[in-house]
């Protein structure tokens, strides 16, 4: 598809889209506005402040005592804390938590504190990252999500979180579906964050850069309830990573998907986005497959960390 073509169907596409905006507006609100929900999908602790999680190192420095988990389960992956001590990196131990904030660890045992092997004399930090089932090495994940500045050994540790500033997130998103041509009558069977409100593309995200070993992974809820990937992306200006979903025609060079192929949950097309139930999440991930795999889908899992929603 050549660029006049696209944006000779975008402005169509355009002008179909503002009239269901407006029907949709009057009972649920704009379609394609994301709010923003800073923060972890069940316990929202990062919305207003960035120190969270509390441990007190003892003056033995035998063990560190967690007294405050900012962490939310993980279906995929685990939790490893780290001390940087004498110019090293000396992994603690691997962990999960419950729902309510327990921590235990990956062989099941509970956990009030991490255990410290050896004595250190000069500590930089301690810090937390997000693992792969099964990685055991001594070597952390880029993907850090919370970090000390500074430890005194027999005080409070603050651990902040590092990932990303929720404060600056904005975005809109557009449902059309560029990858099968001409207009069709299935045009709410695609998602595309892009601004059409000008006779050229713009991006319609405005998300912050994220940390190195993070990045963004869209969803679509259809019906509130099948989880449709859009696939991963670091910059909003590009494409992402994956178009599983999207027909042959030619897509947009910007993040999205349209849902007309290989469809899961036995679903067939068209799907329609637009019918009141369905809605649209932006999630944020490790940058790579916590199953174990080389591939960063994350075997197609919500991490349960997110940026941006809308319906």
């Amino acid at each position: 598809m050549t660029r006049k073509t696209a944006l000779q169907l975008l402005k169509k596409k355009k002008l179909i889209q503002l009239s269901k905006r407006l029907r949709v507006y009057l009972l649920l609100g704009l379609i394609g506005l994301l709010l923003i929900i800073a923060g972890y999908a069940y316990r929202n602790y990062f919305s207003n402040s960035t120190s969270n999680t509390v441990a007190i190192v003892d003056d033995g420095f035998t063990k560190i005592e967690v007294t405050d988990v900012a962490l939310s389960p993980l279906i995929n992956g685990h939790y490893q804390a780290w001390l940087e001590a004498d110019d090293k990196l000396v992994p603690l131990d691997s962990f999960n938590v419950n729902p309510e904030g327990t921590i235990f660890s990956t062989r099941g045992k509970l956990l009030s504190g991490f255990q410290v092997a050896g004595e250190y004399q000069d500590i930089k930090r301690i810090f937390i990252t997000v693992e792969a089932n099964g990685d055991d090495d001594q070597i952390p994940s880029n993907s850090i999500i919370l970090e000390s500045t500074s430890v005194t050994i027999g005080q409070k540790v603050n651990l902040e979180f590092t990932v990303v500033d929720f404060n600056e997130m904005s975005g809109q998103f557009i449902l059309s579906t560029p990858s099968n041509g001409e207009d069709s009558g299935d045009e709410t069977s695609g998602v595309w964050f892009v601004d059409n409100s000008f006779s050229w593309l713009t991006p319609s995200l405005d998300l912050p850069e994220l940390a190195q070993g993070w990045h963004y992974r869209p969803w679509v809820f259809y019906e509130g309830e099948y989880a449709l990937t859009t696939g991963s992306f670091s910059s909003t200006l590009g494409v992402d990573n994956e178009n599983p979903y999207s027909g042959d025609i030619g897509i947009y060079q910007f993040p999205g998907e349209d849902f007309f192929k290989n469809l899961p949950y036995d679903l067939t097309t068209p799907i329609k986005l637009n019918d009141g139930k369905s809605y649209v999440l932006i999630s944020i991930e490790p940058s790579f497959s916590l199953s174990g795999g080389n591939s960063g889908d994350n075997d197609i899992v919500l991490f349960p960390l997110w940026a941006l929603q809308g319906s």
